[in-house]
């Protein structure tokens, strides 16, 4: 694969060469005509990725299966910024293209899969696998190499399924090496390898159908993800990372009305409901918490058949009492800035789906 990113002059933002009206939209009239006078405005990518596996199945039994694979995986990349003129750069800013990521590796990944089945509809499993994932500076310089994220998961797990009923219950575990975080603010912060992360976890799922007319469809997750070392901060080791709740459930059921005489009608709802978390500064003292909320979406479908051609409508509600929450973090807190992301409001939103 060849990602090739280059972003090239970035615009003025928020200059706009006319007015927006919403009654009477232009969508053809540019926002920005103006190239951005900043220095440092010119960003580039540049990501090469080559990977090649193998892998087996083996039957040892009608009841033990095993999988394995091998993948080797290479990257090539650079990345950067500089200034678009003289008359923009400043000191200790660069006028050609230069690096702040310029750097390639490889590594052989492993692996590891196996089933045993108890019974027709009830199984074992346990997974092991590794993974490889480049990281990239734009905008600030790397102090030293900024590795390769590295990871080892493993799951363990049982299933059960029958012809209109699946379940699961497995539990997690993900480490992770060479994190990076973005050390400091503005334009001081810079791209830092600062240590491991682990994350330790159970999920459940449940699909299937209740009766012939009503199915469900459930979620939990436990999930406590943690920093194992922080060379920089190490106050942070231990505590729970932002932006990932220790709790998420989601309940969803599904109710298929009937056939009538104008087409056949559906209807659903359901809730999610997520956990709350801490949200850290930059020295990864506590400072605030985002509460946890409950979100209630629903849905109606009908679906008919209009000149011998099967037509489907299904309007889609989320959100449906408007509930303000908080599904993510970026960052840290710092004196001006609350780095959090906003969940959708209140939205209906109509499909219609037509088979030829």
């Amino acid at each position: 694969m060849r990602n090739i990113r280059d972003i090239g002059p970035i615009y003025n933002q928020g200059i706009m060469n006319s007015d927006i009206n919403i009654d009477n939209p232009n969508y053809t009239s540019p926002v920005a005509e103006h190239k951005n006078g900043n220095g440092n405005a010119y960003q580039y990518n540049y990501l090469k990725t080559v990977g090649v596996y193998i892998q087996d199945t083996a039957y040892f039994t009608d009841n033990f299966i095993m999988t394995g694979g091998l993948r080797y995986e290479y990257f090539d990349q650079f990345a950067g910024r500089h200034c678009l003129n003289a008359a923009n750069c400043k000191k200790g800013q660069n006028l050609t293209k230069t690096g702040n990521t310029d750097q390639h590796d490889g590594k052989l990944l492993y692996q590891l899969g196996a089933a045993y089945k108890f019974t027709p509809h009830i199984a074992t499993f346990a997974n092991y696998s590794e993974s490889f994932r480049p990281q990239m500076s734009v905008a600030t310089p790397v102090s030293g190499d900024l590795k390769p994220e590295q990871g080892k998961s493993f799951e363990i797990g049982a299933k059960y399924e029958n012809s209109g009923f699946n379940a699961t219950l497995a539990l997690f575990n993900i480490s992770k090496r060479n994190v990076a975080e973005a050390v400091g603010s503005g334009s001081n912060a810079q791209l830092n390898i600062v240590g491991k992360q682990r994350s330790r976890g159970v999920e459940f799922d449940l699909n299937g159908q209740i009766t012939d007319s009503l199915s469900v469809a459930a979620n939990y997750t436990y999930t406590k993800v943690k920093s194992l070392e922080n060379e920089l901060y190490p106050d942070a080791v231990n505590q729970q990372l932002s932006g990932v709740p220790k709790h998420q459930a989601s309940l969803f059921l599904a109710y298929n009305v009937g056939e009538f005489d104008f087409g056949n009608i559906r209807v659903g709802g359901g809730a999610r409901y997520l956990g709350s978390w801490y949200a850290y500064n930059n020295t990864y003292t506590k400072a605030y918490k985002l509460p946890h909320a409950v979100v209630y979406d629903a849905f109606i479908a009908y679906d008919t058949k209009i000149s011998g051609k099967k037509v489907s409508f299904q309007l889609n509600g989320k959100n449906l009492t408007d509930k303000t929450y908080y599904p993510s973090t970026s960052g840290n807190a710092t004196n001006t800035l609350i780095p959090v992301a906003l969940g959708y409001g209140r939205e209906f939103i109509l499909n219609t789906k037509v088979e030829f």
